[in-house]
């Protein structure tokens, strides 16, 4: 089970946070009073009001994410083609079918994206064939809109997808640059570690030496080169 859900944890969410998740419902609101308004619900009848909600839930249902909103159109049509699949509920599905098929397409994993607008369309020729006197050119105009619609939003969802990656990159390898950086700090240091230790070694012996030596002129060459040693290692560390 979790391997059929896993890509479910791929979805992403709608961008511009909670004022991003509110759009789709404001749009759903103004759209429906704007139908209510005109009276287009008078030619259902009894509950005519509630039936033109119909075509808006699938948009508000994106204030939850895409998948949601992908289940509910695909509701939303079969619940249409329930009711005679009439030309004002089609009409009226074709702007919110355009914002919730591109939306999913554009937020969905690529696979289900691309899965998705396929699906409708076999979900609406289907419904089209079981429906008697269903409108075709309504059903043609809703196809229509969601095969563009389907087509934008894998467009954007295959940029989106090529920025991801290429952050991806970038950031494997700033990874690979800081452990290059690590590595040749390490070596440095074992460099300059080795270099001090055999110039310690030096001076340490000279300095044995010098004990026995009562040459003047050989005991000025010692400090001599313990003096070359020891600037060398100032000019090194900076001191």
């Amino acid at each position: 089970m979790r391997k059929w859900t896993a890509w479910t944890a791929d979805i992403k969410p709608l961008p511009g946070g909670v004022v991003g998740r509110l759009v789709p419902i404001l749009l759903a609101l103004v759209m429906y009073v704007g139908d209510v308004w005109v009276g287009s619900g008078d030619s259902f009848g009894k509950y005519g009001t509630l039936k033109l909600a119909l075509p808006y839930l699938p948009l508000a249902a994106l204030f939850l994410g895409a998948l949601p909103g992908a289940i509910l159109w695909l509701a939303c049509i079969c619940v249409i083609a329930a009711v005679g699949m009439p030309g004002v509920l089609l009409a009226g599905l074709v702007f919110p079918s355009v914002i919730v098929v591109a939306g999913c397409c554009y937020l969905l994993p690529w696979r289900q994206a691309v899965l998705f607008p396929l699906l409708c369309e076999a979900v609406l020729f289907f419904l089209y064939l079981l429906v008697p006197n269903a409108p075709l050119f309504a059903v043609v105009m809703v196809g229509v809109f969601v095969a563009f619609a389907g087509a934008a939003g894998l467009s954007l969802n295959a940029f989106r997808r090529r920025h991801e990656n290429s952050a991806k990159r970038i950031e494997a390898l700033e990874v690979e640059q800081a452990k290059i950086r690590a590595n040749e700090r390490t070596l440095l240091a074992h460099e300059l570690h080795d270099i001090v230790a055999h110039d310690v070694t030096i001076i340490a012996m000279q300095a044995r030496r010098a004990e026995f030596v009562d040459d003047q002129k050989k005991l000025q060459r010692f400090w001599r080169e313990s003096a070359i040693l020891h600037n060398r290692h100032c000019r090194i560390f900076g001191r």
